[in-house]
């Protein structure tokens, strides 16, 4: 059994689902929160990062070889898995080379409303590097 833990937890929430998982034996998989760092969701014992991206979004714009290298190493040391997802991301990316072109296609017209407007959230904020105050 497992408890999947997402993206906008506050550190202190994300400490109570580790601590009551250690206590009743689940296991923590998913996300990495914006609060929280690479480091510290590996030291936590999160054992799964939901998408390759989790991690490449708290390098903070450093993508140098020396920083996947630190990064891959202390999630391949701490023996998290990684779920590498580079389709998803290869189609993120190409969505939103040209956001605003993709949402005037006739297709988008079958989509729920609030499509629209999550696509432009991930565009605008999600691979944004991380703000200093969230280091």
């Amino acid at each position: 059994m497992y408890v999947k833990v997402y993206s906008f937890l506050t550190e202190e929430c994300y400490d109570a689902i580790i601590d009551t998982a250690k206590e009743i034996g689940i296991k923590v998989i998913g996300h990495i929160s914006y609060n929280l760092s690479t480091e510290y969701i590996v030291e936590s014992g999160q054992i799964l990062i939901a998408h390759s991206e989790e991690v490449m979004k708290h390098a903070n714009g450093d993508y140098s070889e020396e920083n996947i290298d630190y990064l891959a190493g202390i999630i391949a040391e701490s023996d998290t898995w990684i779920i590498p997802t580079l389709v998803t991301t290869r189609n993120f990316i190409s969505t939103f080379d040209n956001l605003e072109e993709k949402l005037k296609a006739s297709e988008i017209k079958y989509l729920h409303p609030m499509a629209a407007g999550a696509w432009t959230f991930i565009n605008n904020m999600a691979y944004l590097s991380m703000p200093e105050e969230v280091r």
